[in-house]
């Protein structure tokens, strides 16, 4: 969609030629180790009692046989337990450095509740805002610059941007799943239910894919069923309806079909807050509209469109 194939396939194509390479060389130390294994007590005895004979050394029966059975036990320690060990020496310096990697990365805030404002909104769910905040994914360099945001409670904020904008950015940035580098960000510890543009369906039935392990209450399920349009594709998938078997990864379920089962999944939650990623048309290139309730109170929702994203530098002062 993206053409990011040949670079995708360029990148696993040069790891996996190092790993080969790797494998390689320790497949090559491994076998000249089994070699030398074996073949150690022939070449150690023969240049043993060789170097004897050359110096006139009067070679014993008895000393032969003790050199023997010395050099005997000395095999498997040397040419056997020692490489092993190096290699296990090895293998765990490797874990332990990724773990040191791994404990060494910026820890998250998890703290995203501020009470720093006197607005009665901000304290309540649902509310979003945001005081000159900045984002990064890494840490240093900002994603999201100097945000000013006041999203109040069961209001529909559409944010618009062209591609490559930002507008994922700043999902993840509300979710808390960027890195705060500057600023105030207050969602009050609101809950929120997120439909990504590329919808995750497991393989059950559809009544499973949009309950999620929730209870069955009937009433709320046929409200989200209709409010998301899944009633005609239920009309569509047969006399079974939703209890029609999803194969994996929703391979029998149009696009379309597979961005409203996961949008169903999150009304079906009960939050705060309801945010979701364009769709902008079917797999077969039928557009639909999607029907959001409205009795639902103190429900919010954000919608992303194709159009220029604008960020406030100041805040100006509300009336």
């Amino acid at each position: 969609m993206y053409n990011w194939e040949k670079y995708i396939e360029t990148r696993v194509s040069r790891m996996r030629d190092l790993e080969l390479a790797s494998i390689r060389r320790a497949s090559l130390l491994r076998a000249v180790n089994m070699a030398l294994f074996f073949a150690i007590m022939p070449l150690v005895g023969f240049s043993a009692y060789a170097g004897a004979w050359f110096t006139g050394s009067q070679l014993k029966a008895v000393d032969i046989f003790i050199t023997l059975a010395f050099y005997t036990h000395m095999r498997v320690p040397i040419m056997y337990a020692l490489p092993l060990a190096i290699e296990k020496l090895s293998d765990l310096r490797l874990a332990w450095q990724r773990i040191d990697t791994f404990i060494r990365l910026t820890m998250k805030e998890e703290e995203r509740t501020l009470h720093t404002s006197d607005n009665d909104n901000y304290q309540q769910k649902g509310a979003i805002m945001m005081r000159n905040a900045s984002f990064s994914w890494d840490g240093h360099d900002d994603c999201l610059s100097s945000l000013n945001i006041d999203i109040e409670p069961g209001t529909f904020v559409g944010i618009a941007g062209v591609v490559g904008s930002g507008k994922s950015s700043l999902f993840a940035a509300i979710l808390g799943e960027m890195i705060r580098t500057k600023g105030e960000i207050n969602t009050n510890n609101s809950s929120f239910s997120y439909v990504a543009q590329t919808a995750w369906i497991f393989c059950d039935t559809l009544r499973a894919n949009i309950l999620f392990e929730k209870p069955y209450d009937e009433q709320r399920y046929t409200r989200v069923v209709r409010a998301c349009c899944l009633d005609i594709d239920l009309i569509m998938l047969g006399p079974r309806g939703d209890l029609t078997i999803i194969g994996e990864k929703g391979v029998n379920l149009s696009g379309g079909q597979r961005v409203r089962v996961s949008l169903a999944r999150a009304f079906v939650e009960r939050i705060d807050e309801y945010a979701r990623l364009p769709q902008e048309e079917d797999s077969g290139g039928s557009k639909r509209l999607i029907r959001t309730p409205t009795d639902w109170p103190n429900r919010g929702a954000i919608e992303f469109r194709n159009y220029s994203l604008r960020y406030r530098s100041n805040l100006e002062p509300t009336q």
